[in-house]
C-alpha cells in the first residue's frame, strides 16, 4: 500500500467525539452586545489560538461538538497589567478571526 493510501485511510477515519462539557449555555459580551450560545450536552470548550503567521498571543474560546469546531469567541479573562490603570481588554486579532471562517 502506498504512503498516499495510508495517509488517506488515517485521515478519513471518523473522529471520536470529545468529552462532554458541564455547561449548557454560555453568555458572552462583546462591544456592549450580549449573545448566548447554547451548548448541547456534547459540546466541549477549549482554549486555543489561531496559528496564522502570528505570535499566538491572542486567546480564543473554542466550542467543539462531535470533534468539530462549531463556534469561537474571544477570551477576555487576561490578568490586569497594573491596578492603577483601566483594563486594556485585549481581544483576539481580526486576522485570525478572518482565517477561521
Amino acid at each position: 500500500m502506498s504512503n498516499f493510501w495510508i495517509a488517506f485511510a488515517t485521515l478519513s477515519r471518523r473522529a471520536r467525539p470529545l468529552p462532554t462539557a458541564t455547561a449548557r449555555s454560555t453568555t458572552t459580551t462583546v462591544t456592549g452586545k450580549t449573545a448566548t450560545v447554547n451548548a448541547g450536552s456534547s459540546t466541549k470548550f477549549v482554549r486555543s489560538t489561531h496559528g496564522v503567521n502570528c505570535t499566538g498571543s491572542c486567546s480564543w474560546k473554542i466550542y467543539v461538538k462531535n470533534g468539530l469546531v462549531t463556534w469561537e469567541t474571544q477570551q477576555t479573562d487576561y490578568p490586569r497589567t497594573r491596578p492603577d490603570l483601566p483594563n486594556h481588554e485585549p481581544r483576539g486579532c481580526p486576522r485570525g478571526a478572518s482565517y477561521s471562517w
